[in-house]
């Protein structure tokens, strides 16, 4: 395997991106990369660009969603303490 093509793996792996979803986003053929990590080809130059632009792709979506996520969570768990709250007065005051 090319030092280029251990980065993109290193890089893939990190993201937890698996092989296809790369191949994807990187629009390239189905087991194309497992054939390149095999060394069964070498990678052409624009392959590995196209590669590292579908990782950097990957990544921002990734960011973009992760941040959703949270904000979400945090929302979620808003609106379990104050049904929590809702609860404890209601209790209290016997309702």
């Amino acid at each position: 395997m090319t030092p280029e093509l251990q980065r993109i793996e290193q890089r893939r792996m990190a993201l937890k991106v698996s092989r296809t979803e790369l191949e994807r986003a990187a629009n390239l053929s189905a087991n194309y990369l497992s054939i390149l990590v095999a060394s069964r080809r070498k990678p052409r130059p624009a392959t590995i660009s196209r590669l590292n632009t579908a990782l950097d792709n990957l990544r921002k979506a990734r960011g973009r969603r992760d941040g959703a996520d949270f904000a979400l969570t945090v929302a979620v768990r808003l609106a379990i303490v104050v049904v929590a709250l809702v609860v404890a007065v209601a209790f209290i005051l016997g309702d």
